[in-house]
């Protein structure tokens, strides 16, 4: 049902900047180019705080932390209307302000929710007696790989490999040898063991680890798992009005190649803003926003071994000839040979292999659907009724194939011997995972 939920007095605030509240119009939101509304923000909003110290989007506060358990996160309103779906979906080029608001004054208008600031955002709409004006908007971004080289404190392979091996010559892993849940051992302690038991010559021991001495796995990082991105961003607006009716209708495409090989994103929006005044003070507004979100990630970029440690300097992702080669993780290196022959899958771990297979697909539409009706009393004064109806529905996909070490890691450890026969409780196969999501919101 329709409920009026404003009744006051009509006021713009012609200074940018106050202690109470910060406007940022057009040109300030478009001074730097990214997909996302608040990275925007950023850097030119005083008392705006962005907490990145976890990976994707940026936490934001007002003021600093205003709570410890409960949400923290600024209520955000786009066009009068509380904002329940991601940020992320709305376009920057159909932004016409965005108005922080800082002090206690905001939970006046909008509730306890506004204890943690208010984030308001104005979209564009066009405006009575003016022609058709047609708007274009094409950027490209390219970005670089990321230097992995660069300010990071890395022992290089010489100095580790040496490390290892004056604790394996003091007996540190012995445990290891002896474990019987057959933990993984480094490619030096396994070579150092074949050379203590007689398997390979001291000579050819040492030949190999000054192969090994020579490698520096980020080199094969950048290579085979890092890329130059390229983030594109095109917009094409219509807007203008008559001596009645006004109206703006916008499409945006974006499409982001990720510094990460096999991720992407994608996203389509469509936004309109139709305002029509039957009489001299009465304007009734129709809105109608479609976003449709596309995100692939096949690639985390943080590739493990030996029981989630992180990888050996001298380790290397593919050979001179660019074939994957596989990596301990789990377990021992006779342990995962000693597979395939018993009967189970292939027990090895191959981190380029894993990211060719990787399937893993987030799908998100979001609708919202508003109207108001407002009166205009006197210039300053007026009374209005608003409703909007927004639905947001997420669908994640993430297909396992056997292929993958995670899924063949399942299989094999709850296959178990009956009667001289592996019995495999987890069928052998592909492993789909799928969630749906739905988002509705009324007011």
């Amino acid at each position: 049902a329709v409920k009026i939920i404003s009744t006051g007095y009509q006021k713009i605030p012609k200074e940018r900047s106050t202690g109470s509240f910060v406007l940022l119009d057009q040109e300030l939101i478009n001074r730097s180019i990214s997909l996302d509304v608040i990275s925007r923000l950023d850097n030119i909003t005083p008392g705006l705080l962005f907490d990145r110290r976890f990976v994707g989007s940026p936490g934001i506060s007002i003021r600093g932390l205003s709570t410890i358990q409960s949400d923290a996160n600024p209520l955000i309103i786009v066009d009068n209307f509380p904002y329940e779906g991601d940020v992320n979906n709305i376009n920057p080029n159909d932004i016409e302000s965005i108005t922080v608001l800082k002090d206690a004054a905001a939970s006046s208008i909008w509730g306890a929710r506004a204890g943690n600031g208010v984030i308001v955002i104005t979209t564009r709409r066009g405006s009575l007696e003016q022609p058709v004006s047609v708007q274009l908007r094409s950027n490209v971004t390219l970005g670089s790989k990321p230097d992995l080289y660069y300010g990071r404190n890395f022992l290089n392979s010489s100095d580790f490999i040496e490390v290892e091996r004056s604790l394996f010559e003091h007996g540190f892993f012995t445990w290891q040898e002896t474990d019987p849940n057959h933990s993984a051992m480094s490619p030096v302690v396994e070579l150092l063991i074949d050379e203590r038991d007689g398997l390979i010559s001291s000579e050819e021991a040492e030949s190999i680890l000054s192969r090994w001495k020579e490698n520096d796995i980020r080199d094969d990082i950048a290579r085979y798992m890092y890329r130059t991105s390229v983030n594109q961003q095109h917009s094409l607006s219509l807007s203008g009005g008559g001596s009645q009716v006004s109206y703006y209708l916008s499409g945006g495409f974006d499409k982001n190649i990720t510094n990460l090989v096999r991720d992407g994103y994608e996203r389509l929006t469509v936004n309109s803003m139709l305002t029509y005044h039957p009489l001299s003070k009465l304007e009734v507004t129709s809105g109608f926003l479609f976003c449709n979100t596309i995100d692939k990630t096949n690639n985390n970029g943080g590739i493990r071994s030996l029981s989630g440690k992180a990888l050996y300097p001298y380790n290397r992702l593919a050979d001179e000839n660019g074939t994957p080669m596989a990596l301990l993780r789990d377990y021992d290196e006779d342990f995962v040979n000693r597979a395939e022959p018993d009967g189970l899958l292939d027990w090895s771990y191959v981190p380029l292999d894993d990211m060719d297979n990787s399937d893993y697909t987030i799908k998100t539409n979001d609708i919202r659907i508003n109207t108001s009706v407002k009166y205009s009393i006197s210039a300053s004064l007026y009374i209005e009724a608003r409703y909007q109806f927004e639905q947001q529905n997420t669908n994640t996909r993430n297909l396992q194939s056997v292929e993958l070490y995670s899924t063949r890691d399942m299989i094999n450890k709850f296959a178990y011997a009956e009667g001289g026969q592996l019995v495999f409780p987890v069928p052998v196969g592909d492993i789909l995972d799928l969630r749906y999501r739905d988002r509705k919101s009324v007011v």
